[in-house]
């Protein structure tokens, strides 16, 4: 479902605690810094007042969220709690969906911990970026793309 304001904070935390339980895992600490930053409140408040959040809930807990811009994912977490219980595919389904509804593919910049789980729902790279980070630290990534029928 989309997200309302009221649930900004919620999103917030989800996000950040997600980041910074996962992503030390697989990034040194200025990349997580980096993700941090780039989803702030604010960031995140904007993107809600622009109708392009999704969450999903298991009865009253937030367990993940999504957001799209025009055909990209964008912000795709679930909270470490939920991980591997299948609520990425759900939320993935759901921003395909939205996706859909004006394009006929999604592309996403894929996080190392989630690339495993895009790939396994038809993403393919088509392509490595990278972006240099506040701190000057290189952050390399893979843009990946799926043909949405």
């Amino acid at each position: 479902m989309r997200a309302e304001e009221t649930a900004a904070e919620s999103i917030f935390r989800l996000v950040q605690d997600t980041i910074l339980t996962v992503y030390p895992k697989f990034y040194q600490k200025e990349i997580v810094e980096f993700f941090c930053k780039l989803h702030s409140l604010e960031n995140i408040i904007y993107d809600i007042r622009h109708n392009t959040v999704f969450v999903l809930y298991k009865g009253n807990v937030l367990t993940g969220t999504g957001a799209v811009s025009q055909d990209h994912i964008t912000r795709m977490y679930v909270a470490p709690a939920f991980q591997g219980q299948g609520c990425g595919s759900l939320i993935l389904k759901r921003l395909e969906e939205e996706i859909k509804k004006n394009y006929s593919a999604a592309q996403l910049d894929a996080s190392l911990p989630a690339r495993e789980m895009y790939s396994r729902r038809g993403y393919i790279t088509v392509r490595h970026d990278q972006c240099l980070t506040d701190n000057g630290i290189v952050l390399s990534y893979e843009v990946m793309k799926k043909e949405l029928r």
